[in-house]
């Protein structure tokens, strides 16, 4: 038997030249055997998440709280998951198919997140699993496939792909790529316009579940040179098609992610940092590969004005001129190790959408962000080790323990990172003490801890909660003291505080941190709201009215304004304006049983008293629903 690279090296084709790795083996095994053993440890390791709640980042908004997804997987919701207008998206993205599978979760589990977590496992387990038969179908070596495939699997850097419900589309995504990697080693094999629309249809897939596959034609073009050897301008012309698919689906990614606000102004990271962050994410990604210490994998790392670590020009030298070696280092051992080079410009190339060159959001790397482009690094890794064991005798066994213990240690880490996601406190936590000057970290921890102060299904539920959420966003403030948002969070807290205890003094520092939030952002319509609870608390409903308006204005679409007028309104005996604005509220939001409720209670007053029933009916049976 020959190695597909010697067959199919001809005029007009780089073939690289065939290593001891490459050398066929006997295999007793059969590769859906191990790729069915590679799933089931996943699924085992992988089992405590589904003890895990949904947590207070993007699980909210994503899942719980998407009234797009309320009723579970349906036409009207299909038709909005394939939408392009980028005001109609969520989460500043465009991927119809994970919409699609969040909206089945809810069908099957309804917001029980142990099925969600369960749906996000299975398809981790079976991107593994397709990842080991794609290359076994790419290579025909199983062992170091197999290999590849357990890292991918068993990695703890991915726990935040698995572990977070809001992460389905890295999942969802790997299977597809996985797919198409299986279709097109089928495609080289004897190529066909038919099996070209499989691999097609499954970039696209990919493409539709995050868009982190528009270098899937790149990575294509890689294997063609190793292992396939049939690199030529005729292979790379036939990857246009493909092309022009990740091109469209970038194009539709950003527009949304602009509209979404996602994408921040090349003005707010200078060009410069940008390219120094860059090469400080590149190295602390394989960094993390090779040494991923406990507590050193977290899900946020803020940019340097946000508490994340300042990377300077000097060190950004020494980061580019190590990237640069390896690269070097690659190219020159291209016949000797080509797996290395492929491996490597894998990682490279695959890294790019998402390396900070155009900044998206405000962490300056992302665990998940190697979901993808990790394959390459253990492709390069266990192919290395393939060779050096086929070179002396006794060497396998070296190898064979070597790996097994590293997939041991790596599962246990996983069982350990898992736990970071338990629940929101816990998350936050983590993230607020791996960056003490992170204000998002200590102002979404404050939020947490507040949500379970105040939420009558914790048995724990005391004033110490609410203390801790206050001190947490007090800390908030104090490590970005600009930032409007965190101090009319803070004013938020110290109004229900104030309010609960009938405190004046801490009604006035509310107060104080409402005026202060104006100051740093004038259009700040959540500081007006507070402002407005104040005034309506102080019976000085004319200023109420005025500010709730202000923030009506600000953002039209905003219920609490339109809320809390109406019970202003209601308070001072205007049924008709509150009935108005409890209609308004309600027209945005349908699903809120204390502003039906309150419609119901003004148009008793009015006589209403049909109207007025139905209404009640309606509020409780949101709350039934909700219990």
């Amino acid at each position: 038997m020959t190695s597909r690279k010697t067959r199919s090296g001809s005029r007009g084709r780089i073939s690289a030249a065939p290593t001891a790795a490459d050398r066929p083996e006997r295999q007793a095994t059969r590769p859906w055997q191990l790729a069915l053993a590679v799933a089931m440890a996943t699924v085992v390791v992988y089992l405590p998440s589904t003890a895990n709640q949904f947590v207070a980042w993007d699980d909210t908004r994503y899942v719980t709280d998407n009234l797009r997804l309320r009723d579970g997987l349906t036409w009207d919701m299909a038709a909005w998951a394939f939408n392009t207008d980028p005001a109609q998206a969520v989460g500043a993205n465009w991927h119809p198919l994970t919409w699609l599978s969040h909206a089945l979760d809810v069908t099957l589990f309804g917001l029980d997140p142990r099925g969600h977590h369960a749906s996000s496992i299975a398809l981790h387990a079976l991107a593994a699993a397709l990842l080991l038969i794609a290359l076994h179908r790419l290579t025909r070596r199983l062992w170091p496939s197999a290999l590849v495939a357990a890292l991918f699997a068993l990695h703890p850097l991915h726990v935040e792909s698995v572990s977070w419900i809001a992460e389905r589309k890295d999942v969802l995504c790997g299977t597809f790529t996985f797919l198409a990697l299986w279709a097109y080693a089928v495609y080289a094999e004897r190529p066909s316009l038919r099996r070209y629309l499989l691999v097609a249809a499954a970039l696209a897939a990919a493409l539709m579940s995050k868009p982190m596959a528009v270098t899937v034609p790149f990575v294509l073009l890689l294997l063609d040179y190793w292992p396939l050897g049939r690199l030529s301008w005729r292979s790379a012309v036939e990857k246009l098609p493909l092309v022009a698919m990740a091109a469209a689906s970038s194009v539709v990614t950003l527009l949304v992610q602009q509209a979404g606000g996602a994408v921040r102004g090349l003005d707010a990271v200078p060009l410069a940092q940008r390219l120094a962050n860059a090469a400080y994410a590149y190295v602390m990604y394989l960094a993390k590969t090779f040494w991923p210490a406990p507590g050193s994998l977290t899900p946020f790392y803020p940019l340097p004005d946000h508490g994340g670590p300042t990377v300077g020009v000097g060190a950004a030298a020494a980061l580019v001129a190590a990237l640069v070696a390896i690269t070097v280092a690659a190219v020159a051992l291209r016949r000797r190790r080509p797996y290395w080079g492929v491996g490597w410009l894998s990682y490279v190339g695959m890294l790019v959408p998402v390396i900070g060159i155009v900044q998206v959001g405000k962490q300056i790397m992302a665990d998940r962000y190697t979901y993808l482009p990790l394959v390459g690094v253990f492709i390069a890794a266990a192919w290395l080790a393939a060779d050096w064991a086929m070179r002396r005798p006794g060497r396998r066994t070296v190898v064979a323990t070597a790996a097994i213990a590293a997939l041991v240690i790596l599962g246990g880490l996983i069982v350990e990172q898992q736990a970071v996601w338990r629940d929101s406190v816990t998350f936050w936590h983590h993230n607020a003490a791996a960056f003490p000057g992170n204000g998002v970290a200590w102002n979404s921890l404050a939020n947490a801890l507040w949500q379970r102060a105040m939420d009558p299904n914790w048995s724990d539920r005391t004033d110490a909660h609410a203390a801790a959420a206050l001190d947490a966003q007090r800390r908030a403030v104090a490590a970005e003291p600009r930032d409007a948002r965190f101090v009319s969070n803070l004013g938020d807290k110290l109004y229900a505080v104030a309010k609960r205890r009938q405190d004046a003094a801490q009604m006035a520092e509310a107060e104080q941190a409402y005026r202060r939030a104006l100051e740093l952002d004038a259009g700040w319509y959540g500081a007006e709201i507070g402002l407005g609870n104040v005034a309506q608390h102080r019976e000085d409903y004319a200023e109420a009215i005025r500010r709730f308006e202000r923030a009506a204005a600000m953002k039209s679409d905003l219920v609490a304004a339109h809320y809390n007028l109406g019970m202003t309104y209601h308070r001072m005996g205007n049924l008709d304006a509150a009935i108005a604005s409890y209609r308004r509220a309600l027209a945005l939001e349908p699903d809120l049983p204390d502003v039906c409720r309150n419609l119901a209670a003004a148009l008793t007053v009015k006589g209403q008293t049909a109207e007025a029933a139905q209404w009640a009916r309606r509020a409780a049976e949101l709350e039934s629903r909700q219990k």
